[in-house]
């Protein structure tokens, strides 16, 4: 249990100790959802009972959006367990004025034979730049072993021969590296 308190955040891309950190984000949600919900039927006489639904609303899908957040860092975790890496190509790459906090890539790989897609959008674990990667190329990806369709196309990793990718599966056959899902 002292594992759970104490979690390293200081570098948030070393995704050490993350396991730990879901539990604890979980059970503050739960109580939190649970205090609001104490709090909504204590004071719901002084509401007005049209928008007693409205308000109970808004309490759900706050709650639901700090599930899918933990359940983001847990994706991470399960890929970090049993990755692989593999070429893929961006299909189409969204770049949002301003932040960059909602740029999306969605992009193809292959494993054995077989095409996966996936998409990535900049969150706290992956930062897609404001500048469009050159679509021509194609760059790593990692995913997991057992679930493919749990997967990351990583821009700071531009393959343009064979050489990089027998590069790149040497630095990751051990371990993945820090900093890799950033593409500062």
């Amino acid at each position: 249990m002292s594992n759970l308190w104490n979690t390293d955040l200081t570098d948030l891309n070393n995704f050490q100790g993350f396991t730990s950190l879901s539990i604890l984000l979980t059970i503050i949600v739960a109580i939190v959802f649970i205090i609001a919900l104490v709090y909504f039927f204590k004071n719901s006489k002084s509401y007005n009972r049209y928008s007693i639904p409205i308000y109970f609303v808004i309490l759900i899908v706050f709650t639901a959006a700090g599930f899918m957040y933990i359940n983001k860092d847990q994706k991470i975790t399960d890929l970090k367990a049993d990755y692989e890496i593999a070429i893929g190509k961006i299909d189409k790459y969204i770049v949002t004025k301003g932040l960059n906090i909602s740029n999306k890539c969605d992009f193809t790989f292959e494993k054995k034979g077989k095409v996966f897609y996936g998409n990535n959008n900049s969150n706290p674990y992956t930062n897609l730049p404001n500048k469009k990667p050159n679509l021509e190329l194609s760059y790593l990806v990692i995913y997991q072993k057992s679930k493919p369709i749990n997967s990351y196309i990583l821009l700071n990793y531009s393959i343009k021969d064979s050489t990089d990718l027998k590069k790149y599966q040497t630095l990751f056959e051990k371990e993945i590296p820090k900093n890799v899902f950033r593409n500062d």
